[in-house]
């Protein structure tokens, strides 16, 4: 395996604050899911935390993103960094 094919890992933990609905909450989640980045999304709903595995590429636009994408689902909503593990 070469050096160039190796990429480095994140895990990344979010607070999807004032959400209040579980529809809106499984839009979010398929919507990040299909960012090319995102390997794995976990939405729970109940307390309302967002966790996010994937590719290091863009990890720093994250929070960003996401909140781009709740603002057109559930536009009160704001998305807290909660824990960003970045991992090789």
């Amino acid at each position: 395996m070469s050096q160039a094919s190796i990429k480095s890992k994140y895990q990344a933990k979010y607070i999807l604050n004032a959400l209040s609905c579980s529809n809106c909450a499984t839009k979010i989640e398929k919507a990040i899911q299909e960012l090319s980045f995102v390997e794995k999304v976990t939405m729970n709903f109940a307390v309302c935390q967002l966790i996010i595995k994937g590719d290091d590429e863009q990890v720093e636009e994250l929070t960003d993103k996401i909140q781009n994408i709740a603002d057109k689902i559930e536009p009160r909503l704001t998305v807290i960094n909660s824990d960003k593990n970045v991992k090789k």
